[in-house]
């Protein structure tokens, strides 16, 4: 009888054991799947931002640290399956479908170069801007209208250079320099 009773409770012990076991593999399978949707969430986000170039580095911040996280727990063996279930949320959410650069980046989170990625995105947002600036201008009419524009986009150049100085883009800060004298001169001539 007291056989039985510790089998009994050897039983028990080992079908706990097996449950919590379970319980933490499920465990760090939801947070891989979890953290995989979001980065493929922010990823796309990232890529859509043309013109705003500190909203852009906040969520770039934000991305990072979830990348950091998921490279952390990344596992070869079920990455496919989870990329599937990811993708197929994603668009379950009302996402469009990922695009190739979207794929590559989470099939492939480990190739993923940040700073290269970082670099790329300030230079194409800086240019975007100067691009949209120029043409909401040339469709001002009143030079009071064209006068606070020109002083606004000369308030954000400035806060896009200090943004580019923390990461050393001296080619930029020299972009974004020489659009503000232009629009310097501008208001000078006005």
């Amino acid at each position: 009888m007291i056989t039985l009773l510790i089998l009994f409770i050897i039983f028990c012990c080992v079908m706990i054991y097996r449950k919590t076991k379970q319980k933490k593999h499920d465990d760090k399978q939801r947070d891989y799947y979890l953290l995989l949707h979001v980065l493929l969430v922010q990823y796309t986000d990232l890529i859509k931002e043309t013109i705003h170039l500190k909203s852009f580095s906040d969520k770039m911040e934000d991305f990072n640290k979830h990348l950091e996280e998921f490279i952390a727990i990344y596992d070869t063996s079920k990455h496919g399956d989870m990329v599937k279930m990811a993708v197929e949320e994603f668009i379950k959410n009302g996402y469009e479908a990922p695009d190739k650069q979207v794929l590559h980046f989470i099939e492939r989170p480990l190739d993923f170069d940040s700073k290269m990625f970082r670099y790329n995105k300030y230079t194409n947002i800086i240019n975007s801007f100067e691009e949209y600036w120029e043409t909401a201008i040339a469709n001002l009419k009143q030079k009071a209208a064209i006068r606070k524009r020109r002083q606004y986009i000369i308030e954000q150049i400035d806060e896009m250079i200090i943004e580019c100085d923390k990461y050393g883009y001296n080619t930029l800060i020299s972009t974004l320099q020489n659009y503000r004298l232009k629009n310097e001169q501008a208001l000078a001539n006005s």
